[in-house]
């Protein structure tokens, strides 16, 4: 077998720019290890560049294949990290990223377990390069259907590894070093798949974003201790919308809580118990005399009575006091076109106004954000029903077509016996004519 090639991981090898050199190690719930190989290799999966919990962890093949599901969010860019956590003199490992079945040998990863700086060690692929020099980032996308046979992905392991993300580790041995960023790229576009042959527990498949420039790095020749075909462990990670997760039992955390409203603005009852301003302060009672010093004239008419007096007293200062009803309830979230003033003193408005004015930017940045996250959750919701409609038609379809055959098979077997019926018929008939011609034939010789 020819020496195969990789790119290697160590100090002496460029860094790539869409690499990520995790100092910080994610968080082990969201890794997957092998506890019985005693194998220090966690993996990760970033989508949006957050790593995401990883659900429903097995292991099978004597722990060399572990696997998990991950939520997949349409439209957001992902990745897949490794990390080589072992030490002394052990056996380097080739890694592959294979994402719906396929596989680019230009992205081999080798990493080396004698390398002292752990950050070396440490891989993320964000992306499929190209043979251009540059990279194309990976991200979730709707399945690609199509009803043209001749349109559709003919090849059935690709079919079967829509929504699957894997990475495949095998032992090998390095042979030397090479230049230059050769390697056996794949240029090809994502598969598209025909609507009779897709899974019904699929809901996204990998996509690639535009182009992006790639800086190429240093190589290394090896031989397989592992054949490639035989990893010696493999990772795989199912990528599913929240609602098949759901589906298949898996409990999810919930969405995240309503935030708290903002703060109220003062109302204009809260306002009314302050100290009212100099100008609104009753003044003594200095209009009780005219400007010469002599009081008044008595009025003729009769004085009105205490409770009368008491009333237009207080009526007068609680005009003076409350120049307004209390808001509405959606003034008291920063809403000052919604506040109503009722004949309201000079003075007193404009207070009231600046008052308003002031809680009006807090109020509508606290709108942009609620409307915002309500678009949001609107935006979540309308998938999750797009994505039940899918599978109720998928299901739909499923049943007409087990009907549809089972009642052309009864058509077919009713037209049979019709004609078994008819033919049976039409030989009697034939039989008839016969005896009637050999009795008339009979009749005639006598």
């Amino acid at each position: 077998m020819p020496p195969a090639r990789g790119r290697g991981r160590g100090p002496r090898n460029a860094r790539h720019p869409h690499q990520q050199l995790r100092k910080n190690p994610p968080s082990p719930r969201l890794t997957v290890r092998l506890p019985s190989l005693s194998l220090p290799w966690p993996t990760w999966i970033l989508v949006d560049n957050h790593p995401v919990p990883i659900y429903a962890k097995t292991e099978s093949d004597g722990g060399r294949r572990v696997t998990g599901k991950i939520v997949a969010k349409e439209g957001l860019e992902f990745g897949i990290g490794f990390r080589d956590e072992r030490g002394g003199e052990e056996e380097c490992v080739a890694v592959d990223v294979v994402v719906d079945g396929v596989v680019s040998k230009a992205d081999r990863e080798i990493f080396r377990p004698w390398s002292k700086d752990v950050s070396e060690r440490s891989y993320t692929w964000r992306g499929r390069r190209s043979a251009t020099g540059s990279i194309r980032h990976f991200l979730f996308r709707p399945l690609s259907l199509t009803d043209d046979a001749d349109l559709a992905c003919s090849s059935e392991r690709v079919v079967k590894s829509i929504g699957t993300i894997q990475l495949r580790v095998c032992r090998i041995k390095i042979t030397g070093e090479l230049e230059g960023d050769e390697g056996e790229f794949v240029d090809e576009e994502p598969p598209v798949l025909h609507e009779m042959s897709k899974k019904a527990r699929v809901s996204h498949q990998a996509g690639l974003g535009p182009s992006l420039p790639h800086i190429p790095s240093s190589r290394s020749s090896f031989e397989w201790i592992d054949p490639p075909e035989t990893p010696f462990v493999v990772f795989e990670f199912r990528y599913l919308s929240r609602t098949l997760l759901e589906l298949e039992g898996i409990a999810l955390p919930p969405s995240p809580s309503r935030p708290p409203p903002p703060p109220a603005a003062p109302s204009a009852r809260a306002e009314s118990k302050k100290p009212p301003p100099p100008s609104l302060e009753q003044k003594p009672r200095r209009s009780s005399t005219s400007s010469a010093g002599t009081p008044p004239p008595r009025s003729s008419a009769k004085p009105a009575s205490k409770d009368a007096r008491r009333g237009s007293s207080s009526a007068a200062v609680a005009a003076q006091l409350l120049p307004s009803p209390p808001p509405p309830r959606k003034a008291a979230r920063g809403r000052s076109d919604s506040l109503e003033i009722v004949d309201p003193p000079p003075v007193s408005v404009r207070v009231r106004g600046a008052a308003s004015t002031s809680t009006s930017g807090s109020g509508s940045a606290s709108q942009a954000k609620e409307r915002e996250r309500l678009e949001k959750l609107e935006r979540e919701n309308r998938e999750m029903r797009e994505e039940l409609e899918r599978l109720r038609r998928g299901r739909l379809e499923e049943m007409s077509s087990a009907a549809g055959g089972t009642a052309k098979k009864q058509r077919r077997e009713v037209e049979e016996a019709e004609a078994e019926k008819r033919m049976r018929e039409k030989g009697k008939g034939k039989a008839r004519e016969v005896v009637e011609e050999l009795v008339l034939g009979d009749s005639d010789s006598d």
